[in-house]
């Protein structure tokens, strides 16, 4: 077989003679006429495409030629490379979603998901087609309303794609092109395929793992499974799994592979992919970069952490209300109080909305806003302004304000604003309201 497709590109002819050992890890190649993975062969005086060896579950195919090669004299010197590396779909996969190795299924989702792939396998063998919610046991009836065809379904997730995926993704155009529909659904037909198990296997574990809404994800008890409930977890995973799919550039495959070695992991020092980094692979407290084997992710706040504050996420209590940092996440992170140094949750301290520091709510911090000017200032101010208060109406003023706005009662002593002295009209000296009542020019 002189010639075979691209599964990256569209179904795009490939040439055996003019295929590079350089290019070929990222073209996924398969056969035009049953779409199982090919190899190339190549001996001292013939190269070509073959097929894997035959087991009972490849369907027939005219252009089947083992790598055996058994017309070719068996003693020739020979040569036979993988046409695609076994892990470069989970490769970008794991770049784009920046998960790097995939937690283990509870049991039932484990059996809907084996379940899924026989399912999807047979149908191929039987009908030469791909999966359908109708051919689930009981087919859902709100993703069967959902399911027109799956090239419609495709270009539906293109549509709204820039909201479901990370957004350096949105500068790759060929996710708008006709040809990226194409190999999406080539791609989708490839994974139906007994071959290519291991990949099937890892998309819809990934699929159920990824989902932003968790709380639409259907759940399946631990006990009994009942078939009500298995064909919402099947139908569910079909939709995820293709949604998925539809969101990565297949045609750029190669340059997204490029960008990988250029960041250093915080924790094991090892060099990964820089989109890995730009899609939240530091850690959410101290934004050191984290490799996706090293970070640690909480499950209840969904975010990013190193292994030490993974461990004070977990581990840490507020001793003012016992709240621990999941509970409270949303509103802030736990601070040291200025004060007293204790370490509160976000909702037991405040900060000073003048020097900007955090102050729990035990402790005292001086916090003013001046009469005059309105700015806020307090005790701890960098620029050490001072307190000025009105001994007659309490109002305060920063020493600035109370050079013009704070007066001393020349009979009392007293220190009063504007507002509570009284002048007299005689003599146009101005007193406090208690020295005012006894003054008398005349004396």
């Amino acid at each position: 077989m002189k010639t075979a497709i691209s599964l990256f590109r569209a179904g795009e002819i490939v040439d055996a003679d003019g295929t590079s050992y350089t290019e070929v890890d990222s073209l996924r190649l398969a056969c035009p006429e049953c779409l199982e993975p090919v190899i190339l062969v190549d001996r001292t005086n013939a190269r070509y495409f073959a097929h894997y060896p035959q087991k009972p579950g490849s369907p027939p195919c005219p252009l089947r030629v083992e790598s055996s090669g058994e017309s070719i004299d068996s003693t020739c010197r020979k040569r036979v490379n993988r046409i695609f590396k076994q892990d470069v779909f989970q490769e970008v996969f794991s770049i784009i979603c920046g998960v790097a190795s995939l937690p283990p299924l509870v049991s039932p989702y484990k059996q809907a998901i084996d379940k899924l792939i026989r399912l999807m396998q047979q149908v191929w063998l039987r009908k030469r087609r791909c999966i359908l919610i109708s051919d689930l046991p009981i087919p859902p009836q709100d993703y069967l309303r959902k399911w027109t065809t799956t090239g419609k379904l495709v270009q539906t997730y293109i549509s709204i794609y820039s909201t479901d995926i990370p957004h350096w993704i949105s500068t790759y155009e060929s996710l708008k092109s006709e040809e990226h529909v194409i190999t999406v659904l080539l791609l989708w037909k490839h994974l139906h395929l007994e071959q290519v198990k291991k990949d099937l296997r890892f998309l819809l574990q990934l699929s159920h793992y990824v989902s932003k809404d968790r709380d639409n994800v259907p759940s399946i008890g631990r006990e009994h499974v009942s078939d009500e409930a298995n064909s919402a977890v099947l139908g569910y995973l079909i939709f995820q799994a293709l949604s998925l799919l539809t969101v990565v550039p297949w045609l750029e495959v190669p340059s997204l592979l490029e960008k990988a070695a250029d960041v250093e992991c915080a924790s094991c020092k090892k060099r990964y992919s820089q989109t890995q980094q730009l899609e939240a692979t530091r850690c959410n407290e101290c934004s050191k970069p984290l490799c996706p084997y090293c970070r640690d992710r909480c499950a209840k706040c969904n975010i990013d952490l190193c292994k030490e504050h993974a461990d004070r996420h977990r581990n840490y209590s507020c001793p003012d209300c016992g709240q621990g940092i999941c509970e409270t996440f949303r509103y802030g992170y736990p601070q040291h109080c200025i004060g007293c140094g204790e370490e509160v949750c976000a909702e037991c301290y405040h900060f000073c909305a003048c020097c900007h520091e955090p102050v729990c709510d035990d402790c005292y911090h001086g916090e003013y806003v001046c009469e005059s000017c309105g700015d806020d200032f307090c005790e701890n101010h960098p620029e050490g302004i001072q307190r000025v208060e009105c001994l007659s109406c309490s109002n305060i003023f920063c020493d600035t304000c109370a050079d013009e706005s704070i007066f001393k009662c020349p009979e009392c002593g007293e220190m009063i604003c504007e507002k509570c002295c009284e002048e007299c009209s005689d003599c146009d000296t101005e007193f406090c309201e208690d020295c005012f009542a006894g003054h008398d020019c005349s004396e």
